[in-house]
């Protein structure tokens, strides 16, 4: 298990630490400043080695707290189960938390090996979830992208029928030895143009299409 920390306080990162090592196993990266940990994280999420559990001290250098960073994480799509840490038992802050989907542990606890391995379990459904979540949206992108793609193929259908008038058109033309320079630049330019509008809509199709990320993580 990979568990990363982020806390101001350097003594209480170094303990924990331990503690997670012990009781966990855990592999554990510890941060104290808040914009050092945002960019690691992102550095790990673009590496695909995100943290199986992030904890967050919820007091951290004012103005900032841990619900503001564990809402920059979602926001910049870190997806990862989160616990939020408290000195105090403060409801209002637990209601905050659970409303963006995070846990919230007393920092008095931590050392308490049978919360932490129920924090564990917690991380592992958190997973489960987002294995869902990201499941169904890749289904609804699919459907997207087929939808669009069975319109664009109609439209290129249409398209090849307008390129095969003007071809026979020329042909006439040619048959008919009235095929002047003037008119065959103007078939072809017709031509061109209906090309273009086909690679246009296939290029569409393409920058439709999701550039899927899978989660792996705690499978």
């Amino acid at each position: 298990m990979f568990c990363y920390i982020l806390d101001d306080d350097p003594t209480f990162c170094v303990d924990f630490e331990d503690q997670l090592k012990r009781t966990l196993g855990a592999r554990v990266e510890t941060q104290t400043d808040y914009d050092t940990a945002a960019h690691r994280l992102l550095t790990l999420t673009a590496e695909n080695d995100v943290p199986d559990i992030i904890f967050v001290d919820y007091k951290l250098t004012p103005p900032k707290t841990g619900l503001d960073f564990i809402a920059q994480l979602q926001l910049e799509r870190v997806i990862a189960p989160m616990v939020l840490l408290t000195e105090h038992d403060a409801p209002e802050i637990a209601t905050k938390a659970k409303a963006i989907g995070s846990q919230v542990i007393l920092k008095s606890s931590v050392e308490q090996e049978q919360l932490l391995r129920e924090v564990a379990l917690f991380a592992l459904s958190q997973w489960s979830r987002f294995r869902r979540e990201q499941q169904k949206e890749i289904t609804r992108q699919r459907h997207q992208v087929l939808k669009l793609a069975s319109g664009i193929a109609h439209e290129i259908a249409n398209d090849v029928t307008t390129i095969n008038s003007h071809v026979r058109r020329i042909e006439k033309l040619y048959d008919r030895d009235a095929l002047t320079p003037e008119k065959f630049k103007s078939q072809v330019k017709s031509v061109t143009e209906v090309v273009q509008r086909s690679v246009r809509m296939t290029t569409l199709l393409r920058v439709s299409t999701p550039d899927q990320k899978y989660i792996t993580r705690a499978a």
